[in-house]
């Protein structure tokens, strides 16, 4: 009878060991917001970017399309900053964007751990003119989404 309980309980045990190992860490679907979209609007398809970099961050500038009438950029936010800076190159004008913001770790739990959550942004500078801001926040309430639209 005994030799016939270890087994089961030995079995027990691994099952529960591995099935404990196998939560997954998957991002919620409204995750907080990582970057910035810039579009630009150029309805003569002259005023094409030449060039798109981040100061001081080392950032990735993706651009995420590109035809003639609308160019759209995502620009990524700092962990290590309160503020992002990103310069714009098109023909001879160079236009700038500073971005600020209030970092914070929000704890997800004991398998995914912390994630940097990011709110009260404001544009204290640009040298585009105008530009309108639009803010989509999340179930939770915090920022899913930052778009800022630019026409030239």
């Amino acid at each position: 009878m005994m030799k016939t309980i270890i087994p089961i309980l030995l079995l027990s045990l691994i099952t529960c060991y591995f099935t404990a190992c196998v939560d997954e860490c998957d991002p919620p679907i409204d995750r907080p917001v990582r970057s910035i979209f810039v579009w630009f609007n150029d309805s003569d398809g002259l005023n094409n970017m030449e060039s798109v970099r981040g100061i001081g961050n080392n950032a990735f500038i993706s651009q995420a399309n590109n035809s003639l009438a609308q160019q759209i950029y995502e620009l990524p936010l700092s962990p290590n900053e309160d503020s992002v800076a990103f310069v714009f190159q098109r023909s001879s004008k160079i236009d700038t964007i500073v971005v600020t913001y209030q970092r914070a770790t929000l704890f997800q739990s004991d398998w995914c751990g912390y994630q940097m959550v990011y709110s009260n942004f404001a544009l204290p500078y640009s040298t585009f003119n105008p530009v309108i801001w639009n803010e989509e926040t999340n179930e939770d309430g915090f920022v899913a989404e930052i778009d800022l639209r630019i026409n030239l």
